[in-house]
C-alpha cells in the first residue's frame, strides 16, 4: 500500500511531501518505507499516489513564492521507482513536472493510468485566504502522456 500526504517536520509553514510504503497485512513500513520530498519552503502538499507497474506517480501542489499570504501553489507531478523511491528522470527530465495555470492554488491528484496516459483531477484558482473568496474555483481534469 502506498500513501501520500504532507508533514511539517521542517516547522512552521514549511510543509513537505510525505510518501509511505506499507504492508497491507499489518500496516508496517516496508521497502523504501518513508520518502520525503521538499521542493522548497512553503506549502508543498502531496494529494495523490498511483501505482503503475514499477513506477509511482505522486501529484499535488508546490508553493511557488512562499510565505503566506502568497497563495501561488502550482501543480507538481513526480514519477518515482516503486521499489527504491528513486526519481525516474525520463519523466520531465528530472523526475518531476510542474505547471502553474493560475496565480492562486492549483493542485491535482493522480486517478489512474493506462498503457500510454495518466488521468488526473483536481482544482485550480482556489483562494484560501480571502473571505469571501476573490476567485472562481474551477475543476481541472487532465489526460497526460506518460
Amino acid at each position: 500500500m502506498y500513501l501520500a500526504g504532507d508533514d511539517s517536520t521542517n516547522g512552521g509553514y514549511d510543509r513537505q511531501w510525505h510518501i509511505e510504503k506499507r504492508l497491507l497485512s499489518d500496516g508496517s513500513l516496508t521497502g523504501f518505507g518513508v520518502l520525503t520530498v521538499d521542493p522548497g519552503t512553503g506549502f508543498d502538499i502531496a494529494l495523490g499516489v498511483f501505482l503503475d507497474g514499477p513506477a509511482l506517480y505522486v501529484s499535488g501542489m508546490h508553493h511557488v513564492n512562499p510565505p503566506l499570504p502568497n497563495q501561488d501553489l502550482q501543480i507538481m507531478i513526480m514519477k518515482i521507482d516503486a521499489t527504491t523511491a528513486g526519481t525516474i528522470t525520463t519523466f520531465g527530465g528530472t523526475g518531476a513536472v510542474t505547471e502553474n495555470p493560475t496565480p492562486l492554488v492549483d493542485g491535482l491528484a493522480v486517478l489512474g493510468a493506462d498503457a500510454t496516459h495518466t488521468y488526473l483531477a483536481g482544482v485550480e484558482n482556489v483562494d484560501l485566504i480571502n473571505s469571501p473568496p476573490t476567485s472562481d474555483v474551477g475543476w481541472r481534469i487532465e489526460k497526460r502522456v506518460k
